[in-house]
């Protein structure tokens, strides 16, 4: 074991095996070391970057490497982030690196590259007397004084081996720490003097002129603000001693100015009742989880920006997380309207550089409401106090891939690390957290009214199949009530859950299917890119008049899309204002805010769009919501599949009578009877959730048993089934009591990305009895190895079985 009198770093590296690797602290970079700094270490032949997690006394090995560099003046993670990474790292079975990783912006992740120099002592060392790869560095960096990038070493010198040795002998530094490099400076300049009476130069107009400027604004400027040609007349007052230019931070703001009001609007009596709760949950200063159920229309935001404005009160920082980028738009104006620069925005539709901007002011402290998607709920918000979760049923908060963990559930883990309170709001709760709020495990806040007790629309079923054919698509009913629409003025949603134009080529002859080669899917056909395209791989290919199976030329187009659906529009009222609103017309910058506005403004008369149409939008000149085809993914192999329809529908259905006019909406289906559509036409979320838990709680799926789904992946199909019997075997008889093992199967999607794949399931009614099997299973898996190209992965509480 290492000397006591040492310090020992226990860090984690984000690529690399899920263990804590033990790193010696040079003395000069003690005060430095501890956690949550980034760090330069030797990691075999390579150089990486590594997050400290830990400072103690004793090494488990003998033979320990030094530390580098350390990369970050202070720790660049916060306790609670610190904190809640390791949490998720644990309960979702993931490396803890890599957790880590994910929790910081692009900006400080991919950093510049690292400059590497001698010391004074490698200066006094001749390279004729160093052996190999050594010399070769050695001789490198002497060229190089005030240092060089190791992408230039390992050019100049041929590699970086002995590049670690020279680091362990006190020969070579890193010379550069981590900056911030995502924050744009310009030259800023301001008076030496006193503003009045402006100073004057003879015979140079132009120097004088930027002298009057700013004596004018009585404070600095930027030196673009004073004219294209002020920069040479600024470098010359700076020489004579009349002002100063340094650089200043230029503050992005891609959401433009906005004018601040802090009032709000009057209360129903259901929201202040609620509003009450929340101020004196955040007064007490204790961990608070509540969910706040409310209609669609019923208020619910100003009910966060009452409970933002509380924590702010009482010097605490909040956190506001919405699922997907094309809710930000409209809940940002209404945040930033009320608390202006306060509030920092932080999701994926940003750039890269405006990630990190906003992630630096959330950590100085100059915006204390941090908001946006999923990834936000890492944000370096100190003295937390406010934690809210719009639209807390929605899938988008459970990450899928990568770091598999779910954002709500991750947020009530960090409310009670940090005392704070939590709101999960939603007009259709998740099973979940109905049935915590029911047990009492949660505070129910509801609000069962639309504020100025406005109806909640009619909802009208229509049987397809009662319907004539070239009626299948728009029913009777359906077409007059948009024709009805378009006549007064008013506006049109219509949902489909199904982009492109077809999602299925068919042949006549044989029956065969166009196919993607890399996925078990089907190719849909999108006429705007003249393609045939995998929705999960990409794969785009042209679509042929043939059949590749027979040959037979009776090759067509089945099935209905957002494409086809737009076209339909178009042709039959070719006056009205279409717009379809899909992941395909919303790949551009603020493409979801563009077509919102639009309608917002009227300019567009019927929108037909996939379920990111049917959320949390305000629009009070829509008064019929259609959908075209409600039966859309009714029938997955997901026990979550009635669920996510019925909120599915309820939400598009409160998109219709939100203004002062009537809403009604049509759903048209050919399973009229299904009791999703009954429970939705009535407008009766407690009548199903009820239903539905009763069949939840016989089956044994969560709310009342928790499952991990086991991946095993692979190229070699045989491989892959064959790894995932072994294991199967391997701990089938040793499972601790009530948890069950379905599998080994294939997955439902049992081709992706050119990878075959089969699963396990773990199911149980105790948590930590599934957690227990899976960890046995996992240390089983290292025991037994898995085939040359076959991968495991863990998906702990799965919200898609797909």
């Amino acid at each position: 074991m290492a000397e006591r009198d040492q310090r020992f770093a226990e860090v984690v590296v984000p690529a690399k095996p899920d263990r804590v690797f033990h790193y010696e602290i040079p003395a000069a970079l003690r005060v430095g070391v501890k956690p949550g700094v980034r760090v330069r270490v030797s990691f075999g032949r390579r150089m990486l970057d590594a997050y400290v997690v830990g400072v103690v006394d004793r090494a488990d090995v003998e033979q320990v490497k030094p530390i580098a560099a350390v990369l970050d003046p202070e720790p660049i993670l916060l306790p609670a982030v610190f904190a809640l990474c390791r949490w998720i790292s644990e309960y979702y079975l993931a490396p803890w690196g890599k957790v880590l990783a994910n929790a910081l912006p692009t900006g400080l992740k991919v950093s510049a590259e690292k400059r590497i120099s001698l010391t004074a002592s490698g200066l006094a060392v001749d390279p004729a007397t160093v052996r190999g790869a050594g010399r070769r560095l050695l001789e490198a960096l002497r060229t190089h004084e005030r240092g060089i990038g190791l992408s230039q070493l390992a050019a100049a010198a041929g590699s970086l081996a002995g590049l670690s040795t020279l680091m362990e002998r006190g020969w070579v530094e890193e010379t550069q720490r981590a900056s911030d490099p995502r924050l744009r400076r310009r030259a800023y300049v301001e008076l030496i003097g006193p503003p009045s009476p402006a100073p004057r130069v003879a015979r140079a107009p132009r120097q004088t002129a930027v002298l009057e400027a700013l004596a004018a604004r009585g404070q600095g400027a930027f030196v673009a603000e004073l004219g294209p040609e002020a920069a040479g007349p600024c470098r010359a007052l700076a020489s004579r001693g009349l002002v100063r230019i340094s650089q200043r931070e230029v503050e992005r703001d891609p959401y433009g100015a906005v004018v601040v009001d802090s009032t709000g609007p009057t209360l129903t009596p259901h929201q202040r009742k609620a509003v009450d709760v929340l101020n004196e949950a955040v007064r007490t200063r204790r961990f608070a989880p509540y969910l706040l159920w409310g209609v669609t229309g019923s208020g619910k935001t100003e009910v966060y920006l009452q409970a933002l404005a509380a924590a702010l009160a009482e010097g605490r920082s909040c956190l506001l997380l919405v699922p997907e980028i094309a809710l930000t738009g409209q809940i940002v104006q209404r945040v930033r309207g009320r608390f202006g620069r306060q509030v920092a925005v932080l999701h994926s539709g940003l750039s890269d550089a405006e990630r990190f901007e906003a992630w630096t002011r959330v950590r100085r402290g100059e915006a204390r409401i941090a908001l946006g998607t999923r990834s936000a709920l890492f944000a370096p918000l100190r003295d937390l106090g406010v934690i809210i979760v719009d639209e807390e049923q929605d899938g988008s908060y459970k990450q899928e891939d990568g770091v598999r963990y779910h954002a709500r559930d991750s947020a009530m883990v960090l409310g009670r690390q940090t005392d704070a309170v939590v709101v999960l709001g939603s007009a259709t709760p998740s099973l979940e957290s109905y049935a915590n709020a029911m047990s009492g495990r949660y505070g129910l806040l509801h609000l069962p009214e639309r504020v100025e007790s406005r109806a909640l629309p009619a909802i009208r079923v229509v049987d397809l199949r009662a319907e004539r054919e070239q009626d299948a698509l728009l029913s009777e009913a359906l077409r007059e009530g948009i024709t009805a629409r378009l006549s007064r003025g008013e506006q049109v949603l219509l949902l489909l859950n199904r982009r492109g134009y077809a999602p299925v080529v068919l042949c006549h002859d044989c029956g065969a299917s166009s196919r993607c080669p890399q996925c078990s899917v089907g190719l849909t056909f999108h006429r705007g890119r003249g393609r045939l395209c995998c929705h999960y791989c990409g794969f785009a290919v042209r679509p042929t008049d043939r059949c590749e199976g027979c040959g037979s030329h009776r090759v067509a187009l089945h099935g209905v899309g957002t494409e086809q659906v737009e076209e339909r529009l178009r042709r039959e009222w070719p006056t009205a204002r279409v717009a379809r609103m899909d992941r395909d017309t919303t790949r551009t910058r603020f493409a979801h805010d563009t077509l919102l506005d639009g309608m917002r403004r009227r300019e567009t008369d019927i929108l037909v769009g996939t379920q990111m149409i049917a959320k949390g939008h305000d629009l009070p000149n829509v008064t019929l919501v259609g959908i075209i085809n409600a039966d859309v993914g009714l029938s997955l192999p997901d026990f979550r599949a009635t669920e996510r329809i019925f909120q599915l529908l309820a939400q598009a259905a409160g998109r219709a009578g939100r203004g002062d006019l009537v809403g009604e909406v049509i759903l048209q289906t050919r399973r009229p009877s299904h009791e999703a559509f009954l429970f939705a036409q009535q407008h009766d979320v407690a009548g199903f959730y009820e239903r539905e838990l009763a069949r939840r709680r016989e089956l044994g799926y969560p709310p009342f048993g928790r499952l991990v789904i086991i991946l095993i992946a692979g190229a070699d199909e045989s491989r892959v089934m064959a790894a995932a019997q072994r294991l199967a075997e391997a701990v089938k008889d040793d499972l601790p009591s009530g948890v069950s093992l379905l599998g080994p199967a294939p997955a439902p999607l049992w081709r992706l990305k050119g990878r075959h794949r089969w699963q396990l399931i773990l199911k149980g009614p105790r948590n930590a009895a599934v957690r227990e099997a899976t960890r046995a299973l996992l240390a089983r898996t290292k025991d037994l190895g898995l085939p040359s190209g076959v991968t495991l992965d863990a998906n702990v509480d799965p919200h898609h079985v797909l």
